[in-house]
């Protein structure tokens, strides 16, 4: 199978919700920076979404400017290729082997919402909720316990803006691969880099994109600042 890599980049405050204008700030971002390559597909993830088919009910056929943030709204990326790549992540983790021209990214997926999401585990992560959240003095109950088509995060809880946000316990491999930046283990906005195959060289610099340029563009989009989180399977 081999090894695959997945790049979170979420809210340094992870109850932020974003205006409802994020959605197409990110897609100026991915253009300007050469990542988009086909027009994405939008749908609608409130209460969940369980396959394909039922995905594909909740396809939303408007443009992204006039997106509204809801409980979820999730905007699947097809991926993008070549020399881009390597210009905004860095060079592969297996150097010279792979040729610039070579690389790729397997997809992009942007989630947003006031719904409050756990952050997916793998090896060198794992998240264990101690409280749900609460709404108006209430626990809420997960209405999914892991995302089986955009594969981005574990339990999902429907939330008001409002909502106290859950406690959940990070368990890391190493600790020290977080780097100095505090990680909740959950969020509601995320834009997740599925590289696939593609592992590119981010574990040296604490799964950090070394283009600066790039992460400010993307924090002006989001509008508050931004943590990274790597993840390999």
């Amino acid at each position: 199978m081999g090894v695959e890599y997945n790049h979170y980049i979420i809210p340094a405050n992870p109850s932020f919700v974003p205006a409802d204008n994020v959605f197409s700030k990110i897609d100026a971002v991915l253009k300007k920076w050469q990542l988009k390559a086909d027009e994405p597909k939008i749908y609608d993830l409130t209460n969940g979404v369980k396959n394909k088919a039922e995905a594909e009910s909740k396809l939303l056929l408007q443009p992204l400017d006039t997106l509204k943030i809801g409980h979820g709204t999730g905007v699947k990326y097809k991926g993008a290729e070549g020399v881009c790549i390597g210009e905004v992540f860095g060079p592969s983790y297996f150097g010279d082997a792979i040729l610039p021209e070579q690389r790729y990214i397997y997809d992009i997926h942007f989630i947003a919402g006031t719904d409050y999401r756990i952050h997916s585990s793998g090896e060198e992560l794992t998240m264990t909720v101690i409280q749900p959240p609460y709404e108006n003095g209430v626990a809420v109950n997960p209405y999914s316990d892991f995302d089986s088509f955009f594969y981005a995060s574990a339990e999902a809880y429907h939330c008001s803006a409002a909502a106290t946000p859950p406690q959940v316990d990070v368990d890391a491999y190493n600790m020290v691969r977080l780097g100095k930046q505090d990680f909740f283990g959950y969020w509601r906005t995320a834009l997740v880099i599925f590289f696939g195959k593609d592992v590119p060289a981010l574990a040296e610099s604490f799964y950090t994109v070394p283009n600066k340029l790039f992460m400010t563009d993307l924090e002006a989009a989001f509008g508050c600042p931004l943590i990274q989180i790597g993840e390999i399977n």
